[in-house]
């Protein structure tokens, strides 16, 4: 039996590396709606019975929630007003997993750079958080950084710190992942909702209609497909992917397309997601879906994070360029801009 010392030591030694760290990617719109399936086949119809915070920073109060600093209120309100929460279900807007509660109550949460959903069980003593089991919520450090625990089945024990039932728990290297709790009518107001553009794979995005978008905006396309207030959910990986697959080289205006050329993006960019899906996202860094597991697109990519290999449609070496302070994959010859 491996001591708390030992455990907590093994964890620290497990830090990534620097180099690590500059491959960690926010998710995108298939890494979350990846999230949002699993949890919904997990834990809906799961009631919330106490919640652990042990990075209070990230509960935002839902009628201010621009404002990055700890609310001791709003922390206070949001542990007392989770418990005893019915979860009905989950659904994904943009980059935003939304728990959607009895009673009217809806909980945002945007995972940021570094935060994923676990399900599993832990004890929790004081500031240590131990993972029991799954095995992978031991072995893997990605999912080692415990900073919120959500009890769905008894108390927890109050010597032990164990509990009878499942757990949802949210593992957070950066910190940076944020919360807010609030009636569902307000959370639905927030600006993280009603500033976002249509769903990258919404039935109205039609091509018709994508093309529409990208003609008024006079920006490289890289950045244009990035903004959520244009498109939503799609990030770094899937836009890199999805204009090597066209030809369209990062650094060109969004409104220099032709027709068919916003036909063709738009008809690869959702087979992409599509696929990234049914694939559970992509892991090149710390994701990881609420099993612990990593995603299985990384095998798929074509051009991202490839900088230096052939490009396997011309055999051109593939470059990486900083388009509008963002990384972007390209193949020189195929792409030309």
């Amino acid at each position: 039996m491996r001591t708390l010392r030992s455990l907590v030591l093994c964890h620290w030694r497990s830090k990534p590396s620097f180099c690590e760290l500059n491959i960690l990617n926010m998710p995108e719109l298939p890494e979350v709606e990846t999230v949002v399936r699993i949890l919904n086949a997990k834990i809906r119809g799961a009631v919330i019975r106490d919640a652990w915070l042990d990075w209070p920073k990230m509960i935002r109060d839902p009628y201010n929630p621009r404002h990055n600093f700890l609310d001791k209120r709003a922390v206070a309100n949001f542990k007392k007003n989770i418990k005893g929460k019915k979860i009905l279900g989950l659904r994904r807007v943009g980059k935003n997993v939304l728990f959607d509660f009895a009673g009217g109550w809806t909980m945002l949460v945007h995972q940021k750079m570094t935060g994923h959903f676990l399900v599993g069980k832990w004890a929790v003593r004081k500031k240590n958080v131990l993972a029991i089991s799954p095995e992978q919520m031991k072995t893997d450090k990605w999912n080692g950084y415990i900073r919120a625990v959500f009890y769905l089945g008894d108390p927890p024990n109050q010597r032990s710190g164990e509990t009878g039932g499942r757990m949802l728990a949210f593992s957070d290297l950066r910190r940076f992942g944020k919360m807010i709790l609030g009636p569902k009518e307000v959370i639905e107001e927030l600006p993280d909702i009603k500033a976002l553009g249509p769903d990258a794979l919404a039935r109205d995005l039609t091509s018709k209609r994508f093309g529409k978008i990208l003609r008024t905006q006079n920006r490289a396309i890289k950045t244009a497909l990035m903004d959520p207030k244009v498109i939503a959910g799609v990030g770094n990986i899937y836009s890199d992917e999805a204009l090597w697959r066209v030809g369209v080289h990062p650094e060109r205006r969004a409104n220099s397309l032709a027709s068919w050329e916003h036909e063709s993006l738009h008809k690869e960019l959702r087979v992409i997601l599509r696929e990234a899906i049914k694939k559970r996202g992509t892991t090149v860094g710390d994701f990881r879906d609420p099993d612990g597991m990593a995603g299985d697109y990384a095998k798929s990519r074509r051009v991202y994070g490839f900088v230096g290999r052939a490009c396997e449609r011309c055999g051109e070496l593939i470059e990486r360029k900083k388009v509008n302070s963002r990384s972007a994959h390209y193949c020189p010859c195929c792409q030309k801009r």
